[in-house]
């Protein structure tokens, strides 16, 4: 017959120790990729002190990086998005927003957007363009009716930036 022998205090020790040491790299990983992705560059640049009303969408993937660089920064489902008149707000959730501040990007700076129709499903990826650097947002179908809604009626407002119509094309 098996018995399980009690933890000893020395275990247990060791144990609360590579978990500590284990949160202490994940977070510093993170902090030195918000630092890398130029996010509080963005936030301080674009401020948006006050949350949009409206619905909120998770992305997919969300893509900091240089255009034409190798090395970008991405996160996974952790980017919350809304879409205004005034252009895209990007937030995270509540423990990394305390972080990574809120900000606006405005509509005159999304370059594209692309419908791709897969086999079981539909996203659309929405490419940001800030002078060298590019954002690429990765998004599934909800949040399409507030994309189209508002992207729209930047362009019906007569933005001279925003010539381009979302392009479509097949996945």
């Amino acid at each position: 017959m098996l018995s399980a022998a009690a933890p000893t205090a020395s275990s247990q020790i060791a144990g609360f120790l590579i978990t500590v040491c284990g949160l202490g790299l994940m977070l510093w990983m993170f902090l030195h990729m918000s630092a890398k992705s130029r996010w509080k560059e963005y936030s301080v640049r674009y401020p948006c002190p006050n949350k949009p009303a409206g619905r909120a969408w998770t992305v997919w993937w969300a893509v900091f990086g240089k255009r034409g660089d190798r090395c970008k920064y991405t996160y996974r489902r952790c980017v919350r998005v809304h879409f205004t008149e005034q252009g895209v707000y990007l937030s995270m959730g509540l423990i990394l927003g305390r972080i990574n501040k809120p900000f606006l990007m405005p509509w005159s700076k999304v370059k594209y957007i692309e419908q791709y129709d897969g086999p079981f499903y539909r996203k659309y990826m929405v490419s940001i363009w800030e002078g060298p650097d590019e954002i690429y947002l990765e998004m599934l179908d909800k949040g399409q009716g507030d994309l189209k809604q508002y992207y729209k009626k930047s362009i019906a407002a007569g933005d001279p930036r925003m010539e381009l119509e979302p392009q479509y094309r097949p996945y």
